[in-house]
């Protein structure tokens, strides 16, 4: 059981337990919208979860107990990782492995008192425990935690349409979204065309994400730690791409601040609920998948890599399954930046976040860029026997929900400057700003270049168009071709019908019958005639002019 209040001696904490930030919480869901203007039925499924420790029956398991079930380091018993930005202090990083000992940390209790910068990662799926500890001893407002769980707060409730919020709503709160490329190696029983298989990968691939996000929404198979995967997308037959969020908040405690990074990534995505990224797909004899690196630049840095053979040959140190480059960013975060203005500027402390997300986002734009090449390159599209718009517009689809990603972004960084943010320093708001004008001109590069993607797919759509109508008419010709054929037999035969069909026919003068021949000439001119008269003009004209006589014609006579 989590302490029921905190040390008196810390007024500077809006709540005094985690039990009251639990209650608090949960009353706020239970105001309905006749109660208050500010109704908070979309916290109901927040605060049923966030209640369940002082529900009976109820039996909690530490989180060190639920990590070690399939961990294979220490660090991935950590859900909570503290960094302490402060230039004098030589205990910089200290990881929790339980809200006990969160809560009973000399640098928790320090929290509001030193006066200087603290960035905390939170890693992957939490524990009511977690967050109701985090949420008094931080002074964090409960819509942090509400947002970045938002695939959980419509499970079995309404959806009110909350989220995404106003612009103005997010005065300390951000997200950021990072894109991991994976690499399918599978060999497949070739039953068409490399299109088909692509159309049933996708389709398998929904499929099983679904069942993946309905195991994440429940949070049943889920345990401390395990990763989330928010988006799947099946590009070809060897790559696809996911999806994992970054939550960032910043609180005042006391006369310090601090950063809250809740990422996604947290253990290896092996050991949680199975997802596309690693089901086998139909039609397939052999099969492996792994996470391509997000690869980073920094000046010199193929000069200056070292990697100790003792940390590699460390005790119990397992290599991972599906290793991606994320899980890694909360070790030594901040080495390149540097420490006085990281102490001081809260968003200067962000910048190695922002550099990763910019990194992940241009490599994915890079392979968009060359799928959507290859798709619509003269050699692809002639070799098709049915040229297809399936993958261009699915690739619009992901590039225009990259585009509103990247802008809201830029959004973030253009108010960087804004109060709580600044260290109130000119000289390391300077550095602070112009780390943060390096970014911006990052992410517009990064928007510009995702807007002409997407703008390049409309183009490849229309030449996929223009290429089906000219295959169209290239048809209609051959189809034009084979009646104009016909109609040139028809200018044999038909002469040779009429013969036969004239000496068939029962007369004296062919000793057939008793009418004259003559009588065939009487009745085929009339009705030739007729056909001619009816080939030239208008039959419906003609109707309706006659139609038109017999109504004038029988209305005379009424009057």
């Amino acid at each position: 059981m989590l302490p029921q209040s905190g040390p008196p001696s810390q007024p500077y904490l809006r709540v005094k337990s985690a039990q009251e930030y639990a209650g608090l919480v949960a009353a706020h869901a239970r105001q309905a919208t006749g109660d208050s203007l500010y109704p908070g039925l979309n916290y109901e499924n927040l605060s049923q979860y966030l209640l369940q420790p002082y529900l009976q029956p109820y039996q909690p398991r530490s989180s060190r107990d639920l990590s070690s079930e399939k961990s294979e380091t220490a660090c991935d018993a950590c859900f909570a990782v503290l960094y302490n930005l402060s230039v004098d202090t030589p205990e910089r990083i200290t990881p929790f492995s339980s809200p006990e000992a969160f809560e009973s940390s000399e640098s928790i209790h320090d929290l509001g008192d030193s006066g200087s910068g603290y960035l905390m990662f939170l890693r992957g799926n939490p524990t009511p425990e977690w967050l109701n500890t985090i949420g008094y001893r931080c002074n964090v407002d409960p819509e942090f935690f509400l947002r970045h769980l938002d695939f959980r707060s419509t499970a079995g409730k309404p959806n009110y349409f909350n989220l995404p919020c106003l612009p103005s709503s997010n005065s300390n709160f951000m997200r950021l979204r990072w894109t991991t490329i994976g690499l399918r190696g599978a060999a497949f029983e070739r039953n068409g065309h490399n299109q088909e298989e692509i159309e049933s990968l996708r389709n398998e691939s929904a499929r099983a994400m679904e069942r993946y996000l309905d195991d994440a929404r429940s949070g049943h198979k889920m345990k401390i730690c395990d990763s989330f995967v928010r988006r799947f997308a099946v590009h070809d037959e060897t790559h696809f791409t996911f999806q994992q969020d970054v939550s960032i908040c910043i609180n005042s405690v006391g006369k310090s601040w601090i950063v809250i990074v809740w990422q996604d990534v947290g253990n290896d995505l092996v050991e949680g609920p199975s997802g596309p990224w690693l089901a086998s797909p139909k039609r397939s004899y052999s099969w492996t998948t792994r996470a391509l690196p997000t690869v980073q630049y920094k000046p010199n840095m193929a000069l200056e890599a070292w990697i100790s053979p003792a940390s590699i040959l460390s005790e119990g140190h397992q290599p991972r399954k599906f290793t991606q480059s994320a899980s890694l960013l909360y070790l030594n975060y901040g080495k390149s930046l540097k420490q006085e203005t990281l102490s001081c500027n809260a968003f200067y402390a962000l910048t190695d976040l922002f550099k990763f997300t910019a990194f992940s986002e241009v490599q994915f734009l890079n392979m968009m860029e060359t799928k959507l090449t290859e798709e619509t390159d003269f050699s692809t599209i002639n070799s098709r026997h049915s040229p297809t718009l399936s993958n261009i517009l699915y690739s619009k689809k992901i590039l225009d929900q990259h585009v509103q990603q990247i802008d809201e972004t830029i959004s973030s960084i253009k108010a960087h400057n804004r109060a709580g943010f600044r260290a109130d320093q000119p000289e390391l708001d300077m550095e602070a700003s112009i780390a943060a004008a390096r970014l911006l001109k990052d992410f517009e590069y990064l928007s510009e270049r995702a807007k002409m993607l997407s703008v390049y797919c409309d183009r490849g759509m229309n030449i996929v168009m223009n290429n089906n109508m000219l295959a169209e008419s290239q048809r209609a010709i051959q189809q034009a071709a084979g009646v104009a054929k016909l109609t040139k037999l028809a200018f044999f035969y038909i002469p040779l019908s009429f013969t036969t069909s004239f000496f068939g026919m029962n007369f004296t003068q062919f000793g057939t019958g008793e009418l004259s021949i003559w009588i065939w000439f009487i009745v085929s001119a009339p009705v030739f005639l007729v056909s001619v008269l009816l080939l030239i003009y208008d039959i419906s004209r003609i109707t309706k002019t006659f139609s038109a006589s017999i109504r004038r014609l029988f209305g005379r006579r009424r009057i």
